[in-house]
């Protein structure tokens, strides 16, 4: 069995404890424009610092796969991307998240304890053929949207407008001007949504919303 996550520091966390059969894609596709990289899939894969990840790399469309995954954009995004990439291999694959009973306030499999991500990656699922069909319909039809963010919303994977999370950036400018900007609004990310989201998506959005204040204060100088 090897395991994949999209977040270096789980990747650290399984090498921590051992188990060094885990690698890391950690492309954002939750964001921006998209391109098909199937092709150089496993270049994409950071594998451990070890002799034998020589031959994880050279098994790996052979060996059966857990992916390790949460609703943030970036790891939910990661999954589906992962699944399109892996649809003409015949790879038994398992997924799993974080039990949000065990604790609301985490998110993400780097929120826990290594041991105790362990602990919960053994409730693994496997995907049935038929859901594999319908993520990879799903993901094609997002790389035809093509759109600038992609979030999880009501049970799916969806293309989301530019300005989605505008007004959450917004009320954090207007209440902590003088704060770090981008922590806190992953802060209100986090509490208001349970994700985290990419910080350059953050700068731009800022910078957009930074231009129309200026631009409508100059506008109000003119009446």
């Amino acid at each position: 069995m090897n395991y994949l996550t999209f977040d270096p520091n789980i990747q650290n966390a399984f090498i921590s404890i051992g188990i060094s059969n885990i690698c890391c894609n950690s492309t954002d596709y939750s964001i921006f424009h998209l391109k098909d990289k199937a092709d150089n899939f496993l270049s994409l894969l950071e594998f451990p610092p070890y002799s034998d990840s020589v031959d994880m790399k050279n098994s790996f469309y052979r060996t059966p796969l857990t992916i390790l995954y949460s609703y943030c954009p970036l790891e939910i995004c990661g999954l589906y991307a992962t699944i399109f990439h892996l649809k003409d291999y015949n790879l038994p694959i398992y997924i799993t998240s974080p039990d949000k009973k065990s604790n609301a306030n985490f998110i993400s499999y780097s929120d826990y304890p290594p041991n105790e991500i362990l602990s919960q990656v053994s409730n693994k699922k496997r995907l049935s053929n038929a859901r594999k069909r319908d993520i990879c319909d799903t993901w094609r039809q997002l790389l035809e949207e093509n759109r600038n963010l992609r979030l999880w919303k009501s049970n799916t994977l969806v293309s989301a407008p530019d300005d989605y999370f505008d007004s959450d950036i917004q009320n954090v400018l207007q209440c902590k001007a003088n704060s770090d900007m981008l922590l806190s609004i992953q802060s209100r990310l986090r509490s208001e949504y349970h994700i985290s989201l990419n910080s350059k998506y953050i700068e731009w959005r800022l910078k957009y919303i930074s231009k129309q204040i200026n631009t409508n204060s100059r506008g109000g100088n003119l009446k």
